[in-house]
């Protein structure tokens, strides 16, 4: 069995701890689990006890129980385990619901992808979530190779039905228009896409039209998988940045704690430049240090530049991103600085006989 951890496990399992009592004991269960995993245990999940009903909402998942109330969150397929969440019961709900039809994936290279797809319409594995209340018709966002894929064979009469989509629709609306597609892979395709569009959810949205084209596959033992920004196998080496990190719980996780909405903001595609205007306290500095996060994650081999005005602010976002960003392939591509010691630096770079 080979154990990889998804990229929302390690600050789920710091706001388990950091809630005291029977919830960091919990929490301290799963870290010895974790450190199991990376001593190469036979069998580190010995003593777990599986929740009773288990759950539908993800294929293969499997949920423990733990002190407290607490849960931890898992999926088991093709020989791989994913750590994917831990928390109270009510937390553990509310995140199932948000992932309804988690499916981790691989690309044929061997980079794992957090993949969404519904069993059915019917089911309970049907992507479900809040519209991010985005202007624009929907299949505007994909390519146009993407789109005539998912609609190809499909009638004149249903393409334009699905044309008139917005984020305004509700899932339903999607189900009410997919219902009338007979091959069912396609039903299911055309439904997961503009579900994952309605929800702001680019990224997903196109992963799984590649899984529908046969260039994401379910994880196989027979190549070698590859961390990604959204799961990463679990090693020996890093145990001990694990017990830190979930140990590390400060005013910095009170100031990174956000709204809905704003994690919409610090998450969302923007055709171009942004603005974003907000009173003091209103939280413009935490959407800036999770854009800054999502940006390094979403280009994996780009630089993250944030600028401020005045050096305490961007000593303080410095500290925020170290806090927030536990893998360093992530935060050592984020720049922070204030905007006169960028000035510098260019006028030492151009006058070098100045520096």
């Amino acid at each position: 069995m080979k154990y990889i951890e998804y990229k929302e496990f390690l600050p789920s399992l710091r706001n388990l701890r950091s809630k005291g009592g029977q919830y960091q004991k919990a929490a301290s269960r799963i870290n010895d689990l974790r450190s199991l995993i990376g001593d190469n245990a036979p069998d580190p999940f010995k003593g777990f006890r599986p929740t009773k009903h288990g759950e539908k909402r993800i294929k293969n998942c499997r949920k423990y129980d733990l002190t407290g109330y607490s849960r931890l969150v898992t999926v088991v397929k093709d020989g791989f385990c994913f750590l994917l969440y831990a928390g109270t019961h009510n937390d553990c709900e509310k995140w199932i619901e948000k992932n309804r039809g988690l499916d981790p994936a691989a690309d044929k290279k061997g980079n794992l992808i957090k993949l969404y797809q519904s069993d059915g319409l019917g089911t309970p594995i049907r992507i479900r979530g809040e519209s991010d209340l985005s202007y624009g018709k929907l299949f505007e966002i994909l390519t146009e190779e993407d789109f005539d894929l998912l609609v190809e064979g499909l009638r004149r009469s249903i393409v334009r039905r699905i044309e008139r989509l917005e984020s305004i629709n509700e899932d339903e609306d999607i189900v009410e228009i997919v219902k009338d597609i007979e091959d069912e892979d396609r039903q299911k395709v055309v439904y997961d896409v503009f579900a994952l569009l309605r929800q702001g959810d680019h990224k997903a949205a196109n992963n799984r039209i590649a899984s529908f084209r046969g260039d994401i596959v379910p994880p196989s033992q027979g190549i070698e998988v590859i961390d990604s920004e959204d799961f990463r196998n679990i090693t020996k080496d890093d145990a001990e940045q694990f017990e830190h990190y979930i140990r590390t719980a400060d005013y910095r996780d009170w100031m990174m704690f956000m709204h809905l909405e704003q994690e919409r903001i610090a998450t969302a595609e923007f055709a171009g430049p942004a603005k974003l205007i907000g009173v003091s306290g209103s939280g413009k500095t935490c959407i800036v240090v999770k854009r800054a996060a999502t940006l390094a994650e979403r280009y994996p081999n780009g630089e993250i530049l944030v600028l401020t005005l005045n050096r305490p602010l961007a000593g303080l976002i410095r500290d925020l991103v170290l806090s927030y960003c536990p893998f360093p392939d992530v935060r050592d591509r984020i720049k922070v600085a204030p905007f006169f010691e960028l000035c510098q630096e260019f006028l030492g770079d151009f006058e070098t006989e100045n520096k």
